[in-house]
């Protein structure tokens, strides 16, 4: 079998050539795969270190649950920062789609709508990464986030998650310290996932 050094790990640029051995690539072609797989790895291990989870529930410092445009702005980020994945929505009547939503569009809906978001997942992707998704993320019936454990978030490779809890409550999945003090600094009473675990 031929060996060949990829471009990501020489900086050799291989696009017109081709190898044949045991699995006959094209030495190009490997050099992205093996890029995006080292992409991936590196969102992985961010994503570990992301561990904090809070809950915003019982509360009069919102006008409902769950007001995106709220949320958004209490993390001290934008939408247009990541791209998203968003299910098991149901709305105020609002016709939300289910799947990919790049950032900039997600910014426009809920700045120019009134969206009470009362059933969704919201699952936040660096921009210009889209997984494959086998099965959605849930929240209505999904037991992780009351059983005292710590979840990360539904979908390999997201940042973090943002859901919303039958217009009673957000849950924050996944945020790093820096997300997690600003909402905590703009609603006083979040207080830590596992704290709220229903007994």
């Amino acid at each position: 079998m031929a060996v060949v050094l990829c471009s990501f790990a020489t900086g050799m640029s291989f696009e017109n050539s081709s190898v044949s051995g045991d699995y006959g690539y094209c030495a190009a072609g490997y050099c992205a795969q093996h890029f995006a797989q080292m992409r991936m790895r590196s969102i992985k291990i961010l994503t570990r270190k992301a561990t904090m989870n809070l809950i915003l529930e019982q509360t009069d410092q919102v006008r409902f649950f769950t007001n995106m445009r709220e949320v958004i702005a209490a993390l001290g980020i934008s939408c247009s920062d990541y791209d998203w994945y968003v299910s098991d929505i149901e709305t105020n009547g609002f016709q939300f789609p289910e799947g990919w939503h790049p950032g900039s569009e997600l910014e426009s809906l809920i700045a120019n709508e009134d969206i009470q978001f009362i059933w969704a997942v919201f699952s936040a992707f660096p921009k210009g990464v889209r997984v494959d998704v086998g099965k959605a993320p849930y929240v209505d019936g999904n037991p992780h986030y009351w059983d005292g454990s710590e979840p990360g978030p539904q979908l390999d490779g997201a940042s973090f998650e943002i859901a919303c809890w039958d217009s009673s409550a957000t849950i924050l999945v996944g945020l790093d310290a820096e997300k997690a003090g600003s909402y905590r600094s703009t609603f006083s009473d979040t207080v830590d996932l596992k704290s709220a675990a229903r007994k």
